[in-house]
């Protein structure tokens, strides 16, 4: 499954994987690190079609070497049954997230998220035609995973993690929200959702220039 929107500045193509078909065979506990390193390998030889190599910088993310000596901006993550990847041209940092739907994620939430995401969170619930039961677990996912994304593309330069403080969703639907970095330089991100039966994706990017 892949699926592209067009950013203003960039576009970017996620493409999300079962982890089952890139090692090749299913297994009922978790895949260990070994054969994760094998479904990253597989996932990047399928997108690029060529010899690459993956890498990290100074400060932990991820990044390709192409056989033509350029380089590649990578994001990666992965749940227990897919993995998700993004590149883009090195003049931009990424950030992709993938979670599974948890119970336990609303009981959780105040950890991460502020009084007033809790309450955008209930809002969102009220004014949701679908009044389903399980739309509080749907929308503390998503939110987790925009904070997991922003942080990623935000963490070379801003490493303060206490989502509570920093990183505040100001609205978000179920396609888009708007993250506010509120560090010393703050910055503004627009994170892109996918919501599907199993899994929420959340990814962003921004120009390398705009973070100091």
């Amino acid at each position: 499954m892949s699926y592209r929107l067009k950013p203003s500045i960039s576009p970017v193509e996620p493409t999300v994987f079962s982890l089952q078909k890139l090692i090749g065979y299913s297994k009922g506990e978790p895949f260990n690190q070994e054969e994760l390193q094998i479904a990253k390998t597989k996932a990047i030889n399928f997108l690029f079609k060529e010899t690459t190599q993956l890498r990290k910088s100074s400060s932990g993310q991820p990044f390709l070497t192409l056989s033509n000596g350029g380089t590649s901006a990578l994001s990666i993550s992965h749940n227990k049954l897919f993995l998700a990847l993004i590149s883009a041209p090195p003049s931009f940092s990424l950030g992709v997230d993938i979670e599974s739907y948890r119970e336990s994620i609303s009981n959780l939430a105040p950890r991460f998220l502020s009084e007033e995401e809790c309450h955008l969170v209930q809002l969102r619930i009220q004014n949701d035609p679908r009044n389903s039961s399980s739309l509080e677990k749907i929308y503390c996912t998503q939110l987790w995973c925009a904070k997991e994304a922003a942080y990623k593309v935000l963490s070379s330069k801003h490493p303060k993690v206490d989502f509570r403080r920093y990183y505040k969703v100001a609205c978000f639907s179920d396609h888009h929200a708007i993250l506010h970095y509120l560090g010393e330089n703050p910055i503004s991100l627009v994170i892109h959702f996918f919501l599907h039966s199993s899994y929420c994706l959340a990814y962003t990017q921004i120009s390398r220039e705009k973070i100091s």
